[in-house]
C-alpha cells in the first residue's frame, strides 16, 4: 500500500502523478501500459477535484487488491476533508469538467464514502 499527503495547489499535481507511477512500478504494473495509465489519470482527476472543490489537504492511496470475484485490481482512492461531491463543472475555458464521468468509465468499480470527517473518492481498475 502507498498513501501520499498533499496540500491543495496545483503545483502539487505532477508529483501526485510521479509517486502514483512509483506505486505502480513497486506493484509490477506498467505505468505506460493500459492498466497504468488508467490509474494515473483517475488519480489526476481526483486529485484535481480535491484541490479545485475541497481545497483541504488530501491523501492518496494506491495498493494492489482483490475484488469481490476474486480478480486482480489496482485500488486507487483520495481521501480529502470535505464531505460535499460535486457534479461536472464547467470550468474558466468554457469546457465541461467531467471527471467522474471519465473514473467510471475507465474503472470496473467506482463509488464515494463519506465519514463525519470528509470523503474518499475511489476507483478500482481490474489488471
Amino acid at each position: 500500500m502507498r498513501v501520499t499527503t498533499h496540500q491543495p495547489q496545483t503545483e502539487e499535481l505532477a508529483g501526485v502523478r510521479e509517486q502514483v507511477r512509483e506505486a505502480l512500478r513497486a506493484m509490477g504494473v506498467d505505468p505506460e501500459g493500459e492498466v497504468g495509465a488508467a490509474v494515473v489519470i483517475i488519480a489526476d482527476e481526483l486529485a484535481v477535484n480535491a484541490v479545485t472543490h475541497a481545497r483541504t489537504p488530501f491523501s492518496i492511496e494506491v495498493e494492489p487488491r482483490r475484488d469481490k470475484a476474486g480478480r486482480d485490481v489496482v485500488y486507487v482512492g483520495v481521501s480529502d476533508d470535505a464531505w460535499s461531491v460535486r457534479g461536472p463543472e464547467t470550468v474558466t475555458d468554457g469546457r465541461p469538467r467531467l471527471g467522474l464521468q471519465m473514473v467510471r468509465g475507465l474503472s470496473v468499480r467506482w463509488g464515494i464514502e463519506t465519514r463525519d470527517d470528509g470523503k474518499t473518492v475511489w476507483a478500482e481498475v481490474r489488471r
